[in-house]
């Protein structure tokens, strides 16, 4: 049975400093500050903050999906799969791995990589996020600078010292003070739909 995605009207904008909520959602569309995915998909990394229970695994993998949809590569994994597997391939699900093995036969080709879960990573440290980032880089090393990062978190483990750890891993700077200066890069916080 095909299911049809419902596009949903996510209300995404950009953050900074220590102040992670899902309650923001009104007043950036108020102010004309709301994200759409296509602006977000324009950065090379962008980290989407929620809270428990707010979507963000959701909006990964349908965003994933529809973007496979219209014929371009992207990919979702679950770092819990990760750090579980340890192996990508063993992370991936099984249209997941599929969706990967076909851009690695044109990795000149644009994949968006959707990372869900990172503060899953970094229950024990922001070493293992490291660790589980350093794999999906080894794995799209033929040609990471092709890769768009998604990543998702809850706010109450995005510090510093893990900001620090995308940055080394992925060789870009999602630090706080970045998200602001460069926007190739950010730090998004996602509220609630407004469908």
């Amino acid at each position: 049975m095909k299911t049809t995605l419902l596009k949903l009207d996510r209300t995404l904008f950009e953050v900074s400093g220590n102040e992670w909520t899902d309650s923001r959602g009104e007043v950036a569309r108020a102010l004309g500050k709301a994200l759409t995915w296509s602006e977000v998909l324009q950065n090379k990394c962008s980290v989407l903050v929620g809270s428990a229970n707010s979507g963000k695994t959701s909006e990964l993998r349908l965003q994933a999906r529809a973007l496979r949809e219209e014929h371009v590569h992207a990919c979702f994994i679950s770092v819990r799969e990760l750090l579980v597997g340890g192996v990508v391939e063993d992370a991936l699900e099984r249209n997941e791995s599929a969706a990967l093995n076909a851009w690695s036969s044109t990795p000149h080709q644009q994949l968006f990589l959707f990372v869900d879960s990172i503060d899953e990573a970094t229950l024990s440290g922001a070493r293992d996020l490291g660790r589980c980032l350093g794999k999906l880089v080894e794995r799209v090393a033929v040609a990471q600078e092709n890769v768009t990062w998604v990543l998702s978190t809850r706010p109450a483990v995005l510090n510093q010292d893990v900001l620090d750890a995308i940055d080394d891993s992925l060789g870009v700077k999602v630090s706080r003070r970045a998200a602001q200066e460069n926007k190739s890069e950010s730090i998004l916080d996602a509220a609630e739909s407004t469908a």
